[in-house]
């Protein structure tokens, strides 16, 4: 990763103008490299040719890996402001309120995620770990328990994982009965 984006910017060098092409595989690759400020700098110039819903989560994505929870939040929301019914900028915004430690407004944020995309399972994944975090096992079982449902068009994969992670669940909440069924629901999965 280091190599890449020390190439990236030789190229960018060469070139003499900040190419929006190279700019991209920069920020890729300092993602990759959890290189925060290189990321920062070229989601910026990113934002300045294209300001759109995509540019702020590239921007909040690398203030997020640089720690700039706050800044990171501001990109966030100016890219849900752009595109309000996409699910992922809600998602993205609730990994910035968690990185803050705040757990109420990434609770909202993840909560919108799952109005906005029913079928999808990462939000409900992500608020039950937020619940389970919390010491809220109860709400930890019942998020997952509707990801699983909701997500039926889900790969079978996909669907057995969530099941494997219910079956840890309700193990530690002492329920055998419903831990032995999720392990069946997951192997019948994988066997598919």
């Amino acid at each position: 990763g280091r190599a890449a984006v020390e190439a990236y910017r030789r190229v960018l060098g060469l070139l003499g103008r900040d190419d929006p092409l190279v700019l991209e595989a920069l920020l890729r690759a300092a993602m990759q490299a959890e290189d925060g400020p290189t990321a920062v700098d070229a989601a910026r110039k990113l934002l300045a040719r294209r300001s759109d819903h995509e540019g702020f989560l590239l921007l909040g994505d690398a203030l997020l890996l640089s720690k700039q929870s706050e800044a990171a939040v501001q990109a966030y929301r100016k890219a849900i402001a752009l595109a309000p019914n996409a699910a992922r900028g809600h998602l993205k915004l609730a990994a910035a309120y968690l990185q803050m430690n705040q757990p109420e407004p990434a609770a909202e944020q993840l909560l919108d995620a799952v109005r906005l995309e029913p079928n999808q399972p990462e939000p409900y994944q992500a608020l039950s770990r937020l619940y389970e975090q919390s010491g809220r096992l109860d709400l930890a079982i019942v998020a997952l328990r509707d990801g699983i449902n909701a997500s039926a068009s889900a790969a079978p994969t996909v669907r057995a994982e969530l099941a494997d992670r219910l079956a840890v669940l309700y193990e530690r909440a002492g329920m055998s009965r419903e831990a032995e069924a999720e392990h069946y629901r997951a192997q019948t999965l994988r066997r598919r």
